[in-house]
């Protein structure tokens, strides 16, 4: 990971200083219509030195003069190598490039010239292979200012050096990013499959969120075509998209152009609809929501009409669906008790209130002396626990330290460390993996392989009392927690409540409250573990 980075950061400093001939190596434009004669960088200063980028705010001479472009030590890129020559130009005539990424002058210079994690064609051996993602796409190489300021491109990576136009060390954003899932050149959302080309039934689901391009169309869209016929794909393109800066931001002034939409009403299913679920406002947090709530919820379950020849991969819950965690919407409820999952007992106690976090300055409203909780801003659980002080690793440590998100409410014995966070993560994955040893011990094992279960006859396994649906309903919930690391965070009473019932279902072929971890010790099941972390029924 720290050589991706490493790569990533030398890329980009590399964006605004690569030794390319042509850029800057002649005193005139290539192409016919650029073929404009050069003057002196001089003039450009007197007319331009004073002018403010409309989408950045900052002076322009002055963000280039700090820019690698201007400082490296080898080949200084002017203006007019990225804008062609300004002799008809004079602050009133035409200029060549009034856009040079737009015109793809950007590309043109830097090709081969970055880490192969920016392109679609990646053959050296220190790149990736072709079936990876890359930061650069085919609708990206005439986009660089989707993620770099044209002025100031390396603004965004540490470079040990401080940012001469706001006396402040520059941030670490592209960095962190990199660092990140989402942009994570070969993680599994974006590597796996050529999602834009992924087709289900006659629907291209995936690419609203697997792809930057087909997310941002979603989003526009204010979430009107969750099961698009069509895709944006052309003949020929085989590039893979992370998750860009431009998914979430509209242009380069980055802290202030975040995409806006509003709350989220998930469409269920993966070919077409099954059932609608509405989620609450999140703020800011909203642009989180639509990726993270899974693909399939009950009704798919509800759907199958042979349990006796189902195979899972129909009502696979899908991975990361930390809204749905979050808001207590997609997990299969059991069985002769609904009640036990009104969504108003899931937060009636104030004591776990992460879906409040980040929604009108939310304070915990608990009066206890000795504690001051904090108001909590109004961007939303998301943005607000994974994105502090706008860092973009999406890690929750800082959230921790000292002013820190999580210190808002974690206060004294309760405050919130990385010790404790890894505590209740063994303990989530121990009631997990003792889930998994009583879904075997009925009959139906999960493997890493998808589907995971390999079960086709549902009626045939399960506990006596039991039937198809319950069964399928068990295996369920067990694989929508597995690929929900973060579950037992996001909202550890429905986390554990759907444990604790998918257990009880197995052993009694009913829910009763009451489960026995005794029965089935072993030194491969960490049953004491999963008694501590679970406890009674919650």
């Amino acid at each position: 990971m720290i050589n991706k980075v490493v790569r990533f950061s030398a890329a980009i400093t590399m964006l605004s200083t690569a030794f390319i001939a042509g850029c800057g190596s002649s005193n005139k434009e290539g192409g016919s219509s650029a073929d404009v004669s050069k003057i002196s960088e001089a003039a450009c200063a007197q007319c331009h030195s004073t002018a403010i980028d409309p989408v950045a705010g900052t002076p322009i001479y002055q963000a280039y003069l700090a820019s690698s472009h201007y400082t490296n030590n080898f080949h200084v890129v002017g203006c007019q190598d990225c804008h062609g020559g300004g002799a008809q130009h004079n602050g009133v005539g035409p200029i060549p490039y009034t856009n040079p990424d737009a015109s793809g002058k950007c590309f043109s210079c830097h090709t081969g010239h970055l880490s192969a994690a920016h392109y679609a064609a990646a053959t050296t051996s220190d790149v990736l292979t072709a079936a990876d993602a890359m930061y650069v796409s085919k609708n990206y190489q005439t986009s660089c200012t989707s993620c770099h300021d044209p002025h100031l491109g390396n603004n965004g990576i540490l470079d040990g050096k401080v940012n001469t136009l706001t006396g402040q060390a520059k941030g670490t954003q592209h960095s962190d990013w990199a660092e990140s899932g989402h942009g994570n050149v070969k993680g599994a959302a974006w590597a796996t499959y050529d999602f834009k080309n992924r087709k289900i039934g006659n629907s291209y689901t995936c690419l609203r969120c697997h792809t930057s391009t087909g997310f941002i169309h979603f989003v526009d869209g204010n979430f009107a075509s969750p099961f698009p016929t069509t895709t944006w794909a052309q003949t020929g393109d085989t590039s893979r998209e992370v998750l860009t800066c431009k998914a979430c931001h509209t242009d380069y002034n980055f802290k202030n152009r975040v995409r806006r939409v509003g709350a989220y009403t998930a469409s269920y299913g993966v070919a077409g609809p099954q059932q609608t679920v509405a989620y609450a406002d999140a703020a800011t947090s909203n642009l989180c929501v639509p990726c993270h709530t899974g693909l399939i919820n009950e009704a798919g379950i509800e759907a199958v009409t042979d349990f006796g020849n189902a195979d899972f991969s129909a009502v696979n819950p899908h991975y990361l669906a930390a809204a749905a965690i979050l808001y207590s919407k997609v997990g299969f409820k059991y069985y002769s008790d609904p009640a036990a999952y009104d969504p108003s007992l899931d937060f009636s106690n104030t004591h776990f209130s992460h879906k409040n976090i980040g929604i009108n300055n939310y304070v915990l409203p608990l009066s206890i002396p000795g504690f001051s909780f904090g108001a909590t801003g109004t961007d939303g659980p998301c943005v607000s626990c994974h994105m502090t002080n706008g860092t973009h690793t999406l890690s929750v440590v800082p959230g921790m330290q000292a002013g820190g998100i999580c210190t808002k409410c974690h206060q004294g014995g309760f405050a919130m460390t990385a010790t404790k966070l890894e505590e209740e993560k063994a303990g989530y994955q121990a009631s997990l993996d003792f889930l998994q040893a009583m879904l075997s011990y009925y009959g139906m094992s999960y493997t890493s392989n998808y589907p995971y279960f390999a079960t086709k006859n549902w009626n045939a396994v399960g506990p006596i009392g039991g039937n198809g649906k319950q069964n399928m309903g068990a295996a369920f919930n067990f694989s929508l927690l597995k690929h929900e690391p973060g579950a037992f965070a996001h909202n550890q009473i429905y986390a554990k409540r759907l444990i604790f019932d998918s257990v009880d279902y197995l052993q009694h072929g009913k829910v009763t409250g009451a489960i026995s971890f005794s029965s089935f010790s072993s030194a491969t099941v960490p049953v004491s573990a999963a008694r501590g972390y679970i406890g009674t029924r919650p």
